[in-house]
């Protein structure tokens, strides 16, 4: 048990690591999935690293925060719609949903694309697409 909690905290480290070096080279995720015209966008999972998404993307003009997906009670910092999945049913389906909990993505993915056809992507996996984004540009 100790070992996959360790896992769980190297991920949010290397995640957020990769984000900052994306910042300190004027690159942001909110960029990125402009480009890729991602532009009616979720949140699953609303802790730290989802409460720091919601801030790099709520400024965007060109996306639109639709809604948090969580199913315990979080902390949310700020005045946004949060729903539990079996609350999704009659909500708007956004273009993507971005899973803050990397380590239990495999799990809730199928639980989301049954709800929420859309895309699903974990916070690294977008971190890191990003960074070889901007590589490209």
């Amino acid at each position: 048990m100790a070992y996959k909690e360790l896992e769980k905290y190297r991920e949010y480290y290397n995640t957020t690591l990769q984000w900052l070096v994306l910042k300190e080279h004027g690159l942001s995720i909110a960029d990125f999935l402009v480009a890729y015209n991602y532009k009616n966008v979720a949140i699953y999972g609303m802790g730290d690293m989802g409460n720091c998404f919601y801030m790099e993307i709520r400024d965007s003009k060109e996306i639109n925060f639709l809604y948090a997906i969580d199913q315990g009670f979080p902390k949310l910092y700020f005045d946004i719609p949060c729903y539990r999945l079996n609350e999704l049913n009659d909500k708007e389906v956004p273009d993507l949903v971005v899973v803050m909990l990397p380590h239990i993505y495999e799990d809730l993915k199928q639980k989301l694309t049954e709800i929420l056809p859309c895309d699903i992507v974990p916070i690294n996996e977008l971190v890191y697409k990003t960074m070889y984004w901007r590589e490209l540009c």
